[in-house]
């Protein structure tokens, strides 16, 4: 069986990423190990207080260690999470770059 390139990957792992595609977050680069993805700022988007919704954010960044995990060849669900917000925005486009893999038999550790 052909092993699939990252693009092909995350091309197939799109197709049934519903979630994020309702949320409006998209892979915008993926390579070995690697993953960028973004969120064009939209009235959906935001809180009640104008800014990014915290929900969108933790759910780009989440994308982005899943996609970036799975270049491996292997599959993955998180387990853990923690973030920090250090701040927000209220137009524009918000990205999540994970390019930072620490890797064992068992788990896989990001940082985005």
């Amino acid at each position: 069986m052909e092993q699939l390139t990252a693009a092909q990957q995350a091309a197939e792992l799109n197709k049934k990423n519903l979630f994020a595609t309702y949320n409006h977050i998209e892979a915008e680069f993926v390579e070995p190990d690697h993953a960028i993805f973004k969120l064009e700022i939209r009235p959906e988007s935001k809180n009640p207080y104008g800014i990014v919704h915290g929900g969108a954010i933790y759910t780009m960044a989440d994308n982005a260690t899943g996609y970036a995990a799975h270049t491996d060849g292997r599959s993955y669900v998180t387990q853990g999470s923690s973030m920090h917000f250090l701040r927000n925005q209220s137009e524009g486009i918000v990205r999540a770059d994970d390019a930072d893999r620490k890797s064992t038999r068992l788990n896989s550790s990001h940082r985005i």
